[in-house]
């Protein structure tokens, strides 16, 4: 998923669960709206390593250059922190605040082992690439070294 798509669907649940509170609704009411807002972060933290850890296709013919990359994800972390923040400050103004720091508590603990198997599933990705396209050029490497010995034999 594109970063915009990732920061549309975080903004859209934000302003789903402000106008839910708002109007005295009960954050367990809307609990599929909030998973939508915390799916959204997740996403762009997964669209970050990826970045951070990119094939051999995408270093090479990657069509973004480096600052453009480092700009957009800088640009919706800062927006999605700020979300994150706004959101807190509706949890706590609605009474929720102890609700807000035992999620947090559990987010703490999930996300770090999260982070932790999305950098190595990163690498081994990054590294099944780099492995096939390295057996697919020695392949044809070998198949041109084979067919110039046949043609200078016949």
């Amino acid at each position: 998923m594109e970063p915009f798509t990732v920061l549309a669907t975080a903004n859209a649940a934000y302003k789903t669960l402000k106008t839910a509170l708002s109007h005295g609704r009960e954050v367990s009411d809307y609990a599929s709206v909030l998973v939508k807002f915390w799916d959204a972060k997740e996403e762009l933290s997964e669209i970050e390593q990826k970045n951070k850890h990119p094939n051999m296709i995408e270093k090479t013919f990657g069509a973004k250059s480096v600052e453009s990359q480092a700009l957009q994800i800088i640009l919706h972390k800062k927006k999605i922190m700020t979300l994150e923040k706004d959101l807190h400050d509706l949890f706590v103004w609605s009474g929720n605040g102890d609700l807000w720091s035992d999620m947090m508590k559990e987010r703490r603990n999930i996300r770090q082992r999260r982070y932790r198997e999305s950098i190595e599933k990163a690498k081994r990705k990054q590294f099944y690439i780099d492995l096939g396209l390295g057996l697919i050029v020695f392949g044809l490497v070998g198949f041109l070294i084979i067919f110039v010995i046949v043609a200078a034999n016949a």
